[in-house]
């Protein structure tokens, strides 16, 4: 107990006297008795050095930094993992050797798969069913429903025995008609009719106005269901809903039907050669059609309506027009319900230049729609083809032509597969052939600044393409990227080129620090070696010369780097020959000089380059379209 006591007094006793000098001086110093003035600590000796604490990196990361981190600014380690001194400048750790020791992060690794699910728990029990309620008062009884459909009639009862023949009437005057047939009628004297002006009225079911079923007018005129005179009308027949009609006979006014093979109906409007006047004219002031034409034998094979004109004027075979501003209607509505087409236009004058179809308008609607409502149709829903005989037709199937825009095509299918515009070539042969070509008549200079375009894509996002191509692509002139001038944007155009080469090569670039033995290991992308081969490098020193090189090449995704100093950058190159699944696949195109075939001999891509003419070219093209 007595040495302890005397312990602690020994103790108390050198902690005070050491106060006093620090109080003293305000500086120690350790192995001299004269410390530096200016220094708060001064060590001195000739065969011991100052220890700084040893940590290992995780010891050193786990100190708390987050809690008034000011406070321990200068904090001064040394790290065993990286044999370095560190310190703590109030934000971040930082190696005295001027090298975070942070390496270059590598990639990502992939996710790892999902888990499994687990087991589905065990089913609850079924809980108690709940006391029933108490049954509601019976409701109102509803109304009665309408009555149902008569029934079919039933069928005809037997006729009944003949009566007894009448008496024999009393003999009709010399004039009268028998109803039963007349002989020896003089056709000059004897007739059916009026001799005042008076019209001719057949009646029937009585005698009152409503019973009148034809008239002969005095003028000469016939009208059936209707007792006013039609002017102009050599010959009315009224149906129903016209406010004429003396009965509402049906919707149907006139049926007309043939079995001989002659026509049904043959209307001739005029024999004379000067008259304007229609053949037929169909007029409907209700809501159904004006006219209506069908055919019902399933054998039939021509056409319902047939329409010629044999004049040799500018007469049309076929005028429709629809004058109501108010109407949305279609001026000509065609449809089939069968394997046919709705619609056929042919035109077989050898010597006629003028369209098949002329359609035009004049307001903001669309001259021609066509459309197929069948969602699953494999069929397109207009075919154009153009007829040739040799290989100078340049007349084309379709032709657009506008101020803006000549054509204008869109695919709104959601989803994979839509495609505005598809062009396809089925000549197929050895020949310099496109699905798609695009010509521009501007005259472009690089001074002039102008943009003509044979074919133009435009992606609204720009995450989109603006053009793409499935297989090689080939430029005779430069491919460039075309901007506008960063510093001058309203002005000017900025152009960047792409390097050429005679192989097919890829180039991967990047920095790296080295390390404390001047060396480095560089990391690729985790692809590189799946899609390239035959690797060169480049090296490249920042701040001093020194003898770099490739200490280990590329193995894994990556290659190693030495012969530096110590916290040095260095910029490195890699490039690499294009070896991916189409290449493989397709070695012919690493081809750099190529023999031009058969066809193409004799002939240039740009042959006014070799001041050839346009019919030298690889890829004709006309000079101007066929209209």
């Amino acid at each position: 107990m007595n040495k302890i006591i005397i312990f602690i007094g020994i103790i108390i006793f050198s902690l005070l006297s050491f106060r006093n000098s620090v109080m003293s001086q305000n500086n120690v110093g350790i192995g001299t008795t004269t410390p530096e003035l200016r220094s708060i600590l001064d060590l001195s000796s000739i065969d011991k050095g100052l220890l700084i604490p040893r940590l290992t990196t995780n010891q050193r990361q786990s100190i708390d930094t987050i809690n008034n981190p000011s406070s321990i600014r200068g904090l001064l380690v040394y790290d065993i993992d990286f044999n370095q001194f560190w310190h703590f400048n109030g934000v971040n750790w930082l190696s005295l050797s001027g090298n975070s020791g942070l390496g270059i992060p590598g990639p990502t690794g992939p996710i790892g798969p999902v888990g499994p699910y687990g087991a589905t728990g065990p089913m609850g029990p079924i809980g108690f069913t709940g006391i029933p309620g108490v049954n509601g008062s019976n409701g109102a009884t509803g109304a009665t429903g309408p009555m149902g459909p008569a029934g079919i009639a039933g069928s005809a009862g037997a006729v009944g025995p003949a009566g007894m023949p009448g008496p024999t009437g009393p003999s009709g005057s010399l004039d009268a008609w028998s109803l039963t047939g007349n002989l020896g009628i003089n056709t000059n004297s004897n007739f059916f009719g009026t001799l005042d002006a008076n019209d001719l009225i057949f009646k029937t079911s009585g005698n009152g106005i409503n019973n009148e079923r034809f008239r002969i007018f005095s003028t000469g005129q016939f009208s059936f269901n209707k007792s006013g005179l039609s002017s102009g009308n050599a010959f009315t027949i009224v149906g129903s809903g016209i406010g004429s009609a003396i009965n509402n006979l049906g919707d149907t006014a006139l049926n007309v039907s043939g079995t001989g093979s002659g026509y049904t109906i043959f209307s001739l409007a005029n024999s004379l050669s000067s008259s304007t006047s229609s053949a037929i004219v169909g007029r409907n002031d209700g809501l159904g059609t004006a006219a209506q034409f069908s055919v019902i034998n399933s054998l039939q094979n021509k056409e319902v309506v047939s329409i010629s004109s044999n004049s040799a004027n500018l007469g049309n075979g076929l005028l429709v027009t629809n004058s109501n501003a108010t109407n949305t209607g279609s001026a000509i509505f065609a449809t089939n319900n069968g394997n046919g087409k709705a619609a056929t236009f042919q035109n077989t004058q050898v010597g006629n230049n003028s369209p098949t179809i002329y359609a035009s308008g004049v307001g903001n609607g669309k001259v021609g729609f066509f459309k197929n409502t069948a969602g699953n149709s494999t069929s397109p829903v207009i075919h154009a083809s153009q007829a040739f005989t040799n290989g100078n037709q340049t007349a084309p199937a379709v032709l657009g032509e506008g101020g803006i825009i000549g054509g204008s095509f869109s695919a709104n299918k959601t989803g994979d597969g839509g495609y505005g515009i598809f062009g396809q070539y089925n000549g197929g042969g050895d020949f310099n052939s496109s699905g798609v070509l695009g010509i521009t008549n501007t005259n472009n200079t690089i001074i002039s600044g102008n943009i003509g375009s044979g074919v133009m894509g435009i992606a609204t996002n720009p995450t989109s393409w603006g053009l793409f191509s499935v297989g090689k692509f080939a430029a005779t002139g430069t491919k460039s990227f075309m901007i506008d001038h960063p510093l001058d944007p309203e002005n000017k155009f900025l152009f960047h080129f792409s390097i050429e080469s005679n192989e097919v090569l890829n180039m991967y670039r990047g920095t790296v620090v080295l390390d404390s033995k001047g060396e480095a290991i560089v990391e690729l992308p985790n692809y590189f070696e799946s899609i390239n081969i035959n690797y060169s490098y480049n090296l490249t020193p920042i701040g001093a010369p020194v003898n770099l090189y490739i200490k280990e090449e590329i193995k894994g995704g990556k290659f190693s780097i030495a012969g530096g100093n110590n916290g040095m950058k260095i910029c490195w190159v890699v490039y690499a020959e294009r070896n991916d699944e189409f290449v493989k696949q397709n070695p012919d195109v690493r081809q750099v000089e190529v023999n031009k075939s058969q066809s193409q001999k004799g002939k240039y891509l740009m042959p006014s380059l070799y001041k050839q003419s346009n019919d030298k070219g690889i890829f004709q093209y006309p000079n101007s379209i066929s209209k």
